[in-house]
């Protein structure tokens, strides 16, 4: 999992209060931020965190949220949004991971 900047940071596109974070203004609050989440949502999975430059979300246009499945350095696949994205909320079809993760575990 990589954690990344703000999505709705409370200083520039709050969404509710229920989740009340400021935008990441070094890599030092990134990290703590990155740190709490896996904590509080009790992720068991390795967490990274993309730099403060955001070199990950701009390579991958990995913003609001993607999601992408690597394998020693590859990229193996990789979801999109559903064609009418973002007219409905979240729309992405991850059926076929599964499928993906079995077949690489085989190899």
């Amino acid at each position: 999992m990589v954690y990344l900047r703000e999505a709705h940071a409370n200083d520039e596109w709050p969404l509710g209060k229920h989740v009340s974070i400021p935008q990441h203004r070094c890599l030092e609050d990134r990290l703590a931020v990155a740190s709490e989440f896996q904590e509080a949502m009790q992720v068991q999975m390795p967490v990274l965190v993309d730099g403060i430059e955001d070199e990950f979300v701009s390579t991958l246009k990995a913003h609001p949220q993607r999601y992408y499945l690597f394998a020693k350095g590859q990229l193996l696949w990789a979801a999109q949004p559903f064609e009418d994205y973002p007219r409905f909320d979240a729309g992405f079809d991850l059926k076929d991971l599964s499928h993906v993760i079995k077949q690489y575990s085989s190899q």
